[in-house]
């Protein structure tokens, strides 16, 4: 596999397929936001050109729980990893408005949906992995520590400058208030909603990048993350960029857009070996 991918990086865009939007909830969406209750996933074939590793990502774009952060923290990332053969499934996702549980229904139902298309879609249901930036992280960081049942159990985690902890010292406000509204603040929630203490031996491998001069999200929520993985005896990586800020996804202009892309594929080859 290393073959494969590492050489195409950022070299000549790869034709890709982009299915067509699918309803998350064709019955109906579990729980009620009070606002619009439709949830859905974009999905990014490999085109036939492309070997096919296997491999698929569920991606959650950020936007503080109240809107995404699209192309550059979803549709970019998915069609990138199209092109080297790495199925992509962004995840327009429900928005919380203080209905905690809605946007976590909706990031497990859609690793379930991939695992139920996977013969169709050529994914190995044992390399199903998530992806998530900022609140998306969040998202990732709690669907990765927190599953109801195999099938929605991610096998590795990719973030960027995630969410990480609900502890009002350290977490992004905004998100967390969009999130619970007042609850925000009661201590059972902020224990519920705190990813790194519910990190365990079985919580999937992790790749974690951010910048050092983060502003939005304090860059301990990601050392807090990387520490709880490696107390639990779990592989992590974490690369902080000296600066960028947040938010830069998979903006061509950040600084580090090369080295970002190579850590993603040298993560996820070293997991994955062989096509």
């Amino acid at each position: 596999m290393k073959k494969l991918i590492l050489p195409l990086l950022l070299g000549a865009t790869m034709a890709v397929s982009a299915q067509n939007r699918i309803d998350l909830w064709p019955d109906g969406a579990p729980g009620d936001n009070g606002r619009d209750n439709h949830a859905e996933v974009v999905v990014y074939h490999p085109a036939d050109s492309v070997v096919n590793t296997g491999m698929a990502v569920v991606l959650y774009p950020g936007g503080g729980y109240a809107a995404l952060a699209n192309p550059r923290e979803g549709y970019q990332v998915a069609e990138w990893l199209a092109g080297h053969g790495i199925t992509g499934a962004v995840v327009n996702y429900r928005f919380p408005w203080g209905h905690d549980s809605i946007p976590f229904d909706d990031g497990r139902e859609a690793i379930r949906l991939v695992r139920r298309n996977a013969g169709a879609w050529g994914v190995d249901p044992s390399r199903v992995g998530v992806f998530g930036s900022s609140a998306g992280g969040h998202l990732a960081a709690v669907v990765s520590t927190e599953w109801p049942d195999s099938l929605s159990r991610p096998d590795f985690t990719v973030m960027l400058y995630p969410v990480v902890t609900a502890d009002t010292t350290l977490t992004n406000t905004i998100t967390m208030r969009n999130l619970m509204r007042e609850r925000a603040k009661q201590p059972e929630n902020i224990a519920k909603y705190s990813a790194e203490r519910h990190v365990t031996a079985q919580t999937p491998p992790a790749l974690i990048l951010l910048s050092d001069d983060d502003k939005t999200v304090d860059p301990l929520n990601s050392v807090l993350y990387y520490q709880a993985l490696k107390k639990a005896g779990v592989p992590a990586a974490m690369y902080i960029f000296p600066r960028g800020d947040h938010g830069w996804g998979f903006r061509t202009d950040f600084y580090q857009a090369d080295t970002l892309r190579t850590l993603i594929l040298d993560f996820l080859t070293h997991l994955f070996p062989n096509p």
